[in-house]
């Protein structure tokens, strides 16, 4: 009985053992999932935050360039609105800004004559009519005596940089300047320099071709 009852001991002991060493490797197996598991769902987490900021940030960007199409749209729009086709004026009268307050820059810009006689057979390839447009300062002989040079600056992209900016010193031909085209201006920077200048920025002004040629 005694040895029969030893044997069994074992065998329960034995057992036990194997049982804690079970328990021990699951736990062992448990302890190094759960880092992987959390590190796994770390990661994807993270993953998802970066691409969700990677997609805002691609958005944003396409938004960003939609805007600079539009801004770039619109800029060509307002300029573009500076010119405008002409029917067949020849006509010279003068022209005044709108709002434009009356200073010492006035009596000189009041002066300013524009003419357009059209072009015996041309037209552009689009069948606009050609003009010979010109512009000039007319006034007394003292009144041009007090000019040294007239400034006419053609700001419109269908203009060479060659000619977007004229001037004239030549008081025989009352600071004349001109160019051939399809379309008049509806704004002219015309900037005078004076023999005896007073303090302060030349007189200066906005022209508006188109008005002054009835267009």
């Amino acid at each position: 009985m005694s040895a029969a009852r030893t044997q069994q001991d074992l065998l329960q002991l034995l057992q036990q053992v194997e049982n804690r060493e079970r328990v021990a490797r699951r736990r062992a197996i448990l302890y190094t999932l759960v880092p992987i598991l959390v590190a796994a769902i770390l990661l994807t987490i993270t993953g998802l935050q970066v691409y969700r900021a990677e997609k805002r940030v691609t958005d944003a960007n396409l938004e960003v360039s939609k805007l600079e199409k539009r801004k770039s749209t619109l800029e060509q729009a307002l300029i573009l609105t500076n010119v405008q086709y002409g029917p067949s004026g020849n006509t010279a009268i003068d022209s005044k800004t709108k709002g434009q307050q009356e200073n010492q820059q006035m009596p000189f810009l009041k002066q300013v004559r524009a003419s357009s006689p059209a072009v015996a057979g041309q037209v552009t390839p689009n069948g606009a009519l050609v003009y010979d447009f010109q512009l000039w300062v007319e006034g007394s002989t003292d009144m041009l005596a007090r000019i040294d040079a007239v400034r006419y600056e053609f700001n419109h992209p269908t203009f060479a940089p060659a000619t977007r900016v004229q001037e004239s010193k030549d008081r025989s031909k009352k600071f004349a300047v001109g160019y051939r085209g399809w379309g008049c201006l509806r704004s002219v920077i015309v900037t005078f320099t004076l023999v005896h200048p007073p303090q302060g920025p030349p007189p200066q002004g906005n022209f508006d071709m188109c008005a002054a040629l009835n267009w």
